[in-house]
């Protein structure tokens, strides 16, 4: 089984891909609804693959402002600013 956190397309830089093509089973993890939506199409065909819209941080049950930016969608701040620089 994998876990991919920030699953974006479910096929665009995935590290996880292949894994799926080989039938295991895995949970990805992609909180942009647009993103998560073409990741469930994406893996439309593999049927061990679930996809949660959600994000994974430390605090339970917090909402975040998610700046997105394609494969450099960021909730961090500083993250973002490095970004832009």
């Amino acid at each position: 089984m994998f876990v991919e956190v920030g699953a974006n397309d479910g096929l665009t830089v995935s590290n996880t891909w292949g894994l799926a093509e080989r039938g295991l089973t895995g949970l990805m993890i992609e909180p942009i609804a647009e993103t998560a939506q073409l990741c469930r199409h994406n893996h439309r065909d593999h049927e061990n693959i679930r996809v949660l819209e959600c994000a994974v941080g430390a605090t339970d049950g917090a909402f975040v402002t998610m700046n997105v930016a394609g494969v450099l969608t960021t909730a961090n701040e500083s993250v973002l600013e490095e970004y832009r620089s």
